[in-house]
């Protein structure tokens, strides 16, 4: 999921390659446009995206904790580590931004 944030981050509006084909795609390219306009004007402090292939920012890094979490079910935990992205008034527009892409019809990958 990381890199397709990535691409979308560094992107000027275009769609990410990386991404799934069709209306999956679209899905995925929505929500994750949807994560990174939300960091862009809410997030705590600047969050910072590496490029594509560059090793994990901590921003990422929690980033990928959320996701990870929903991915599985844990909306708690998605919860917890969403503080650390988000101020507490944006977290539930977080969690339904990346929703799509962590257990929607635009799933990038299978919760481990």
């Amino acid at each position: 999921m990381i890199e397709q944030f990535r691409e979308i981050w560094h992107c000027d509006g275009g769609p990410a390659a990386s991404l799934p084909h069709g209306a999956r795609g679209k899905v995925a390219q929505w929500s994750l446009e949807r994560v990174s306009d939300l960091l862009r004007h809410f997030g705590r402090g600047n969050f910072r995206a590496a490029f594509p292939g560059d090793r994990l920012t901590p921003h990422e890094i929690a980033l990928e904790t959320v996701y990870d979490n929903l991915a599985r079910g844990d909306e708690a935990m998605a919860r917890t580590h969403a503080q650390w992205l988000v101020p507490g008034q944006h977290i539930d527009r977080l969690l339904r931004a990346l929703a799509p892409v962590a257990t929607g019809p635009a799933r990038l990958r299978n919760a481990a």
